[in-house]
């Protein structure tokens, strides 16, 4: 359930949680459905692939003698218990309705991943173009800045003074030449993919010709509603670029965001992943 009735996170939260339940549920020949409506609805950007996850707003009850909601998050409940309150409730024979970013089996999220979902016509048409625009094998990397650069809103997080924010755009802009020197002096045409949560990061790339930037502006699910689809749409951009990449670079320093957002695309193709902490 993602209907904006709980804190959902980010894309990475949702999905981990959306196929951890699936695969929960092939398990144990369950009936699966996802109601995905908030911000947007899912089917938007991805559509049913093998199996048919939809439900009609109809077929969900919220009546208490027929459904049960819970709530399975890490901060409220150790992960180890989440299974076993699942095969507790399953017992009643009533809807479940699990919000939460419960998570249950990654080696398997591929499997579960692809049996759920594959991209919409246009998502896929874009995809495709900027497939051919970098013409092969690539690198990617994330940065996950937050409000720390004092252009992207998520909550009451912390904002850098303004030498403090140049002083960090220049590290993470420096990490950039060391991964595209460091792994690509024998193939000088292959390109590093740069993806943020930071437009002024990505402005201050433009003179590094070996960078790749998707246009647009990402937001967080959680605090962005009534946007534009293709504000949207980047996000969904942005997941298959990353996990087309034949290595994938999680980026942190200081305060900045340690994302689970470039694992969960490296296991989408189960690509290359690596983290670089500095």
């Amino acid at each position: 359930m993602i209907d904006g009735r709980a804190t959902h996170g980010g894309l990475s939260d949702r999905l981990k949680a959306i196929v951890s339940v699936y695969l929960y549920c092939k398990d144990r020949g369950l009936d699966y459905y996802l109601h995905f409506v908030y911000p947007f609805k899912i089917e938007s950007y991805l559509r049913p692939n093998i199996y048919d996850w939809r439900i009609s707003p109809e077929e969900i009850s919220y009546n208490p003698l027929y459904a049960r909601p819970v709530c399975l998050n890490t901060y409220m409940m150790n992960l180890n218990l989440h299974k076993i309150k699942l095969d507790w409730l399953v017992k009643s024979r009533k809807q479940i309705h699990i919000y939460g970013e419960t998570l249950f089996n990654d080696i398997r999220f591929s499997e579960g991943f692809h049996d759920l979902f594959t991209p919409v016509t246009n998502l896929k048409k874009i995809v495709c173009f900027h497939l051919t625009e970098l013409k092969g094998s690539y690198k990617a990397m994330v940065f996950r800045f937050q409000s720390l650069l004092n252009d992207f809103d998520e909550g009451n997080n912390k904002t850098l003074p303004i030498a403090k924010r140049e002083e960090l755009i220049l590290r993470c802009k420096q990490k950039i030449k060391d991964v595209y020197y460091s792994n690509c002096s024998n193939n000088m045409s292959e390109k590093v993919l740069v993806t943020s949560d930071s437009t002024s990061f990505l402005a201050r790339l433009t003179d590094l010709p070996f960078v790749k930037i998707i246009p647009g502006k990402v937001v967080h699910m959680d605090y962005t509603v009534g946007a534009r689809d293709d504000i949207y749409m980047k996000s969904f951009v942005d997941m298959y670029m990353i996990a087309h990449a034949d290595t994938i670079y999680m980026v942190q320093t200081g305060d900045m965001y340690h994302s689970g957002f470039p694992y969960r695309c490296s296991l989408i193709f189960g690509h290359k992943y690596k983290e670089i902490i500095f």
